[in-house]
């Protein structure tokens, strides 16, 4: 069987289908030797943004081979995450990277990011001494998922210390839209980009 086309730019992924709105959609995949020391493709799940495939990629890449093979996106992966990948069985990666959906398939590339089904979201959330908090709702888009990774890193630079947090942003935050697309009830709250680049606890 031939390989899926490949990216351009991102290496260890390739492309799988469209979405139901005709958006290509993209898969990390890595072959290496899983926990029972048989070696085999693991993929991740799909998604319409190749950047968030590659940062899939990335994850695995680190869990299979550790520092052996070059990753997409470097900077995005924090020592700490690293370190975190290194002793994590592959299977259970995969479970991460699969825990929510977008557009009806593939998941989350963030952590504290999932789709929420009820109300077509994306949920994030944190674990605080042992109980999970919710951090709000957002708009099931690209910028959507940004700004709920973003609600996390604000959660997670609150309430955990330093050596703790596991930022989805570790050196800083991206540029957010102007307009929040964080839900009320069934829709969506319009507040300003400064309001939210502010750095407010959550309550």
């Amino acid at each position: 069987m031939a390989p899926p086309p490949a990216h351009p730019i991102y290496r260890f992924i390739g492309k799988k289908g469209l979405d139901a709105d005709g958006q290509q959609l993209w898969r990390g995949s890595v072959r290496g030797a899983g926990s029972d020391g048989v070696v085999r493709t693991f993929s991740a799940g799909e998604t319409p943004d190749p950047r968030r495939a590659a940062l899939q990629a990335d994850a695995l890449l680190v869990c299979l081979h550790g520092n052996k093979k070059p990753l997409n996106l470097p900077e995005e992966m924090s020592p700490e995450r690293r370190a975190e990948l290194e002793d994590m069985e592959v299977d259970d990666l995969l479970v991460e990277l699969r825990s929510g959906l977008i557009f009806a398939r593939g998941s989350s590339a963030y952590r504290g990011v999932s789709f929420a089904r009820r109300g077509n979201s994306w949920s994030a959330e944190i674990r605080i001494d042992g109980k999970k908090k919710n951090l709000g709702f957002f708009a099931h888009t690209y910028d959507g998922e940004l700004e709920a990774a973003c609600a996390y890193d604000d959660a997670a630079t609150a309430y955990r210390p330093e050596g703790e947090r596991y930022l989805n942003f570790p050196e800083g935050k991206p540029p957010l839209p102007a307009v929040s697309t964080r839900r009320t009830g069934h829709g969506s709250a319009q507040q300003p980009a400064h309001k939210r680049n502010e750095k407010e606890a959550p309550s």
